[in-house]
């Protein structure tokens, strides 16, 4: 219900013509649903899937030092840049590689790369992880979920963005953080629009 109240609220909340559209954030393909929370619950051997950014499909070294001794498995998106064009060209891909990952023996999906769920809203973001869900069988995530829930946890409302993303995806960062009822006190940025370069940012 919380979604569907976000998704007709959506085109206001925004306020810019470029991403209001209701079709753009939340494509009647994407079921509109509650996520479940059940992501990191599996036993210590499961095999954790990523759907990452770069077409080369790396697991991300932090995945290990994060978590040592947990298998991840990856695949690779082939996403062009950091950018609403680069995100489009690549989104209605996602669920078949949460698929692929499962078929590969993956006991979850998280879907890397926040910029890549956020940027068409929250009720999206919660469509798309519904429909990796139902595709699989399997708990499913994505980065601004986890962001999103990390926040929550430590009982923060009021956030500052530091970000390496270009002026437009920081504007949508803004709108989805204001839709999950954060408040954004400010945001600074690098302005970078390659896959590359992102990877390089510490």
């Amino acid at each position: 219900r919380r979604a569907r109240r976000l998704a007709a609220r959506a085109g206001a909340a925004l306020g810019r013509p470029d991403h209001a559209r209701q079709s753009d954030l939340c494509p009647l393909r994407f079921p509109v649903s509650t996520v479940g929370e059940s992501f990191m619950q599996q036993p210590s051997t499961s095999i954790i899937g990523m759907i990452v950014p770069p077409a080369a499909g790396l697991v991300p070294e932090d995945g290990a030092r994060l978590y040592p001794g947990l298998p991840f498995i990856a695949s690779g998106l082939g996403l062009g840049s950091v950018t609403p064009a680069g995100y489009d060209a690549v989104i209605e891909s996602v669920v078949d590689h949460a698929r692929r990952l499962q078929e590969r023996g993956a006991a979850a999906v998280s879907l890397m790369g926040t910029s890549l769920s956020f940027y068409r809203g929250a009720a999206f973001n919660t469509a798309l992880t519904e429909a990796m869900r139902e595709a699989t069988g399997l708990p499913c995530t994505t980065m601004s979920t986890a962001v999103v829930n990390g926040l929550r946890s430590l009982g923060l409302r009021r956030v500052a963005l530091a970000t390496a993303y270009i002026d437009d995806v920081n504007e949508r960062l803004a709108a989805f953080m204001a839709e999950e009822d954060f408040v954004v006190a400010g945001c600074r940025s690098l302005g970078i629009t390659g896959v590359d370069a992102m990877a390089r940012v510490i």
